[in-house]
């Protein structure tokens, strides 16, 4: 199984019998691919969920734009979530798309991962990441963190405190960290979501 098989297959695996994959830089006919990673992203899901022997449900594939734009992620997961069977988990091709995902989510009322699982590609070359990260209430941790990489994070819902700079961080607040700053111990008396993007320059 290929690296890009092994995520699909986590997030087709997260609890939906019924995920949906969202893709860059094609034509609105998903069978026909004009751009090459997203053929490849394509593949790697059908792969995932036949391993795991799940349907790859035709009106669940869709389509994003030739520019990977949030809007246009935007508007075709806001047409899926007004489906009668809505999809409960999204498998987005490119970060940009999962980002224009999650607002249609939240613009419907809905929670992620509680209501529906949301995950994205990232890039396994530059070992760049993004990620939604759920702050679950009452965490604290108790360690430091010092890393080598650029680190934006930008908080979605709720709050997190970190305890070595005494600020707080709240809803629709941004963070960049450079390499070698410290941050944390943190905790978290509600919980918090976070939007979390790592790469080196």
């Amino acid at each position: 199984m290929s690296a890009e098989s092994s995520r699909a297959a986590g997030a087709a695996g997260a609890g939906s019998p019924d995920p949906v994959v969202i893709f860059e830089g094609v034509t609105r006919d998903v069978e026909r691919l004009e751009y090459g990673p997203a053929n490849e992203r394509l593949e790697a899901f059908r792969f995932a969920m036949g391993s795991l022997m799940l349907p790859v449900i035709p009106r669940y594939l869709v389509a994003g734009d030739y520019e990977w734009s949030e809007a246009s992620a935007e508007q075709a997961v806001s047409e899926l979530l007004a489906l009668p069977d809505p999809p409960t988990a999204i498998v987005a091709a490119g970060d940009t798309l999962a980002l224009g995902a999650l607002r249609a989510i939240r613009r419907a009322g809905l929670d992620v991962p509680g209501d529906i699982a949301l995950v994205s590609f990232d890039d396994p070359v530059s070992g760049d990441l993004t990620r939604l990260l759920r702050i679950l209430p009452g965490t604290e941790t108790s360690d430091t963190i010092v890393h080598d990489f650029w680190e934006e994070v930008w908080i979605l819902e709720g709050s997190l405190i970190d305890l070595g700079q005494g600020q707080t961080f709240s809803a629709g607040m941004y963070a960049c960290r450079p390499p070698g700053m410290r941050h944390g111990p943190y905790r978290s008396p509600g919980g918090a979501l976070l939007f979390e993007t790592r790469y080196w320059r």
